[in-house]
């Protein structure tokens, strides 16, 4: 805990003007930038493993609360209304810090399980992100276990190159505990901007390797945004 606070504290010293990048467009690790107000994200995911042969497609959309510090959003599993057994997730996110490339947004989950609708647990994500130089970023995620499942636990990290402005090779690790069973995701991929007046459309790809029980299964990762004022 120490060595985080002695984080948060240094990275806000050094000021310097970075030039412009793809904000809040990651696939698994989760960036720290809350949406600008009058600005909404719609967010479509999807992830397949060749090894189990199962598609996990993902809706989130984010909407800032009055001004840029505040956001709420939600995240749909498509298959929500199916009988598959998964978790609608209804986020609130604090803009605590962004300064000099430094910023932090801890989010509060509720999830709603999809079989009677009710309550099933709480989440809390820590995000921080930073920006060391114009061709370089990383962030950090600390998911802490909810209420229910004590020993569910998700850390991560991803380092990201910014070749220009609108195309960024990106590089993520994901450490889950989930119950009794231990999973590292390493998932490697790339993504890229198309910038319009009022539009911008994010498009990237992630090869993940899903390494669980000591066998390794690979994967595939498509993401697409569109971000565009209100």
């Amino acid at each position: 805990m120490k060595a985080i606070l002695f984080f948060l504290f240094t990275a806000q010293i050094y000021s310097q003007d970075f030039s412009k990048a793809i904000e809040d467009n990651s696939f698994f690790i989760e960036e720290a930038y809350n949406q600008e107000e009058g600005i909404i994200q719609h967010i479509f995911t999807s992830s397949y493993n060749f090894s189990s042969k199962t598609v996990e497609p993902i809706f989130t959309q984010e909407w800032p609360m009055f001004t840029q510090k505040h956001q709420f959003s939600y995240t749909l599993p498509m298959n929500y209304f199916s009988k598959n057994e998964t978790e609608l997730l209804l986020n609130y996110r604090y803009q605590l810090i962004n300064k000099n490339g430094f910023a932090v947004s801890p989010r509060l989950s509720v999830a709603i399980e999809n079989k009677n609708y009710n309550f099933s647990g709480m989440k809390f994500n820590l995000p921080i992100s930073k920006r060391w130089s114009n061709d370089f970023i990383s962030h950090f995620n600390f998911e802490l276990p909810d209420l229910k499942n004590n020993n569910d636990l998700n850390l991560g990290m991803s380092g990201i190159y910014l070749l220009n402005e609108n195309f960024n090779l990106m590089s993520e690790l994901l450490y889950s505990k989930i119950e009794n069973s231990n999973e590292i995701i390493f998932n490697p991929g790339f993504r890229h901007a198309l910038n319009f007046d009022n539009l911008q459309i994010v498009s990237g790809v992630g090869f993940p390797l899903f390494i669980n029980s000591n066998k390794i299964e690979k994967g595939i990762f498509l993401y697409l945004s569109f971000e565009h004022g209100i």
